[in-house]
């Protein structure tokens, strides 16, 4: 039996938006002759239990579970995932990334029967059934709108950065870790080439007030940097 969260959304007029790294995904594989296989899931996905990223109202969502609430207007009906044909080796181009802690948003990501997952930094795969590319984000604000400018995974160009206020050297409270957050996203950076820039460019840690507030709620991006 499906979700009772499919038949509020079916009853709400299906509405939905699409998480902003995705709908860049979508349209870098147009640009590149490789196929999308599909954003809004079909009536497996819409039906499966539990709802999963690719239907709008997915209980895999996180932080949050979609939709919180009944939405209003539908604002909380996200498409979280995308899947895309596994070709020219696209698959380990954005595995390349986000090990190197450049894709913030990437919840987890399946490709060549391989699962990667943000919590040990994608550094280890668990056996998967996707042979395509299957992407999904984290439902937060900053990572369903995050800005993928100039990304091509394929040519191996990061996301276009501009530089933030907000970016410092966190030391968490009670704590002799020393984290990095990118001011854009405030999560934590595991130990990367992002990483290694900013803490030379950012010599002094200093504690930041929201990220201290928030520090229980923020998902450890892989390892901890050194203190």
């Amino acid at each position: 039996m499906p979700s009772p969260k499919l038949a509020v959304w079916i009853n709400a007029g299906r509405p939905f938006k699409v998480a902003a790294p995705i709908i860049y995904t979508v349209n870098y594989c147009k640009r590149n002759n490789i196929a999308n296989l599909g954003t809004l899931g079909n009536a497996d996905h819409l039906t499966a239990v539990p709802p999963e990223d690719h239907c709008p109202y997915s209980d895999s969502a996180w932080p949050n579970r979609l939709p919180l609430v009944v939405p209003v207007a539908g604002e909380r009906y996200w498409v979280c995932a995308g899947d895309y044909a596994n070709d020219r080796g696209l698959g380990n181009a954005i595995l390349r990334d986000a090990r190197a802690g450049l894709l913030p948003w990437l919840k987890y990501l399946n490709a060549a029967g391989q699962h990667y997952t943000y919590a040990d930094g994608f550094k280890q795969g668990r056996p998967n059934t996707d042979q395509h590319v299957h992407l999904s984000t984290f439902d937060d604000a900053d990572s369903l709108l995050y800005d993928c400018a100039g990304w091509d995974p394929l040519a191996g160009i990061p996301p276009h950065r501009e530089a933030h206020p907000m970016q410092k050297m966190v030391r968490a409270p009670g704590s002799q870790a020393v984290y990095l957050t990118d001011g854009i996203t405030a999560r934590w950076m595991h130990d990367g080439p992002e990483y290694q820039y900013w803490k030379k460019i950012l010599a002094i840690p200093t504690i930041d007030p929201i990220a201290a507030e928030h520090l229980a709620r923020i998902p450890l991006v892989g390892e901890a940097p050194p203190a």
